[in-house]
C-alpha cells in the first residue's frame, strides 16, 4: 500500500510513524459481517480474533509503534447470550496463543486491562502466563482489554485509592497510578481508531483518551485491512496536536491583524 501513496501522503505517513507512540484499536461489526456473508455469528468473532487482529496488531508493531491497545470484549459485552460470550472468550484465548510468540520475539510487554473474576480459568491462566512471560520487557507494550469497561476501570481505581487509606488530595497523577495501564510505557493513546461504522466511545479507555485523536472506519472489523490502517496513519500525519497548549515559540509570534467584521461607515 505504501508504494501506491502519493508523495505527499508518504510524507504524512512517515510523519505519523515518527510521532505516534500509542494507537488504540476498537473492533466492531463481527456479527454484522457474519450476517452479511450468511454465516453464523461465531464466525465473525473467529475472523476477528484469529485472522484480522493478529494481522493488524503485528503490522502496527512492525511499523515501529511502542504501544497498541486492543479492546477484545467489554464489560457490556458480557450481557450478550452465554453462548456468544463463550465463543468470544475461546477465540480470545486462541489469539493470545498466536500473539505471544510474536510478542516475545519483538520484546513486547503484554498487559491485561479489565477484570479477571468472570473469565474462564483457561483464559485467565493464559492471560497470567502471557503477562509473566513478557513482564521484563520495558520499551513496548500491548494493552489487551478483556472484560474491560472505561467506567469500571475508573471505579476500580477509586476503590483502590480508598482502600489504600489515602488522606491527601486526589490528583490526576494519583488516579493514574491505579489504572490498568499504570506503570507501563505510553499509557495514553495518541490515536484512537474504531471500526464498524459507529462513531461513539462505548466506554473504551474513557480516562486515557482525553487528548487522543479519533478516526472512524466504516467497514466491519473483519473487513479491515492493513491498507485501512495506512490511510488512517496518513490522516493522523495531517493533524496537529497541541494537547490544549501552544508551544512558547508560537505564543511569542505577533498576533496577525484580522478584520473579523466588515464595518460600513454611514
Amino acid at each position: 500500500m505504501f508504494e501506491l501513496l502519493l508523495p505527499e501522503e508518504r510524507k504524512l505517513y512517515k510523519k505519523a510513524l515518527a510521532s505516534l507512540k500509542h494507537l488504540a484499536l476498537i473492533c466492531d461489526g463481527d456479527r454484522r459481517w457474519a450476517k452479511k456473508h450468511g454465516l453464523h455469528p461465531s464466525e465473525g468473532h473467529k475472523e476477528n480474533f484469529l485472522v484480522t487482529t493478529p494481522r493488524l496488531v503485528e503490522f502496527l508493531f512492525n511499523e515501529g509503534l511502542a504501544a497498541v491497545s486492543y479492546i477484545c470484549i467489554t464489560t457490556e459485552n458480557f450481557k450478550r447470550s452465554e453462548a456468544e460470550v463463550i465463543w468470544m472468550l475461546e477465540y480470545i484465548e486462541g489469539f493470545l496463543e498466536i500473539f505471544l510468540p510474536f510478542a516475545k520475539n519483538k520484546e513486547i510487554k503484554i498487559v491485561h486491562m479489565g477484570k479477571l473474576e468472570r473469565i474462564p480459568e483457561s483464559l485467565k491462566q493464559a492471560i497470567i502466563n502471557a503477562e509473566a512471560e513478557t513482564k521484563h520487557f520495558s520499551s513496548r507494550a500491548f494493552y489487551i482489554g478483556i472484560d474491560y469497561g472505561g467506567r469500571d476501570e475508573i471505579c476500580r481505581a477509586v476503590r483502590k485509592i480508598v482502600s489504600s487509606g489515602h488522606k491527601g488530595d486526589v490528583t490526576e497523577e494519583l488516579v493514574q497510578q491505579y489504572l490498568d495501564t499504570s506503570g507501563n510505557i505510553h499509557p495514553h493513546p495518541d490515536f484512537w481508531i474504531r471500526c464498524g461504522g459507529e462513531q461513539r466511545l462505548s466506554g473504551c479507555l474513557l480516562w486515557s483518551v482525553s487528548y487522543s485523536e479519533f478516526y472512524f472506519i466504516k467497514e466491519f472489523y473483519p473487513e479491515v485491512t492493513v491498507d485501512h490502517l495506512v490511510m488512517a496513519l496518513v490522516e493522523y500525519g495531517r493533524r496537529g496536536r497541541t494537547l490544549g497548549f501552544m508551544e512558547q515559540s508560537d505564543l511569542n509570534k505577533p498576533k496577525p491583524v484580522e478584520n473579523v467584521y466588515e464595518i460600513h461607515s454611514l
